[in-house]
């Protein structure tokens, strides 16, 4: 497979966008990075439509410790635990950002699977999981009406701000996520 890389500037960032050279069994996988955050998304469809008169779409979010520099050690049990309420989260903010977006007839289950590979403590990583997974979809052979876009939305000293960093957050007056494809706003 040939590696493909595309970077633009989003909030006075580069956001850098590739795919072609991992997890190759997927029906596509997205490497995105922006800042020091970097996250894998790759997803994944069944080859046989069950009718169970819904549509199968499971979205996972994953921060591993090891993403933000933190190794346990062999005394402690090396297993990761439940989901935390940010990863919950943030897989409900993915998962309502692209549902409406797949063809209603579509019955095939369909897998995405989102990993925090690293954090800069700056950049956070839930709108770049939104517009990773937006890619690895577009990149892949599942019918889907996107691609769609993630950003979030801050009030700093009366002015809006796409994707504050951090310690913008904390003193900003308005956090709201918005994602929308070219023509409409869907959440």
């Amino acid at each position: 497979m040939k590696k493909i890389e595309k970077s633009i500037e989003l909030g006075g960032r580069k956001l850098t966008l590739s795919t072609g050279h991992l997890a190759a069994q997927a029906d596509a996988a997205v490497m995105a990075s922006y800042g020091e955050t970097v996250l894998l998304a790759t997803v994944v469809s069944s080859l046989q439509k069950e009718d169970r008169g819904y549509f199968p779409l499971f979205v996972d979010y994953m921060e591993r410790l090891y993403a933000g520099g933190r190794i346990k050690g062999s005394r402690w049990v090396k297993r990761e635990g439940r989901p935390s309420e940010n990863e919950i989260l943030t897989a409900r903010l993915v998962d309502r950002s692209i549902r409406p977006l797949f063809p209603k007839e579509y019955k095939k289950e369909v897998q995405v699977i989102i990993t925090v590979l690293s954090v800069d403590l700056e950049n956070t990583p839930d709108m770049v999981a939104g517009c990773a997974v937006s890619a690895a979809l577009a990149a892949s052979s599942i019918p889907w009406r996107g691609p769609i876009s993630m950003v979030k939305v801050g009030l700093l000293d009366g002015k809006f701000i796409t994707n504050p960093l951090e310690k913008q957050l904390k003193e900003s007056k308005l956090e709201l996520v918005v994602s929308s494809t070219a023509d409409a706003i869907i959440m």
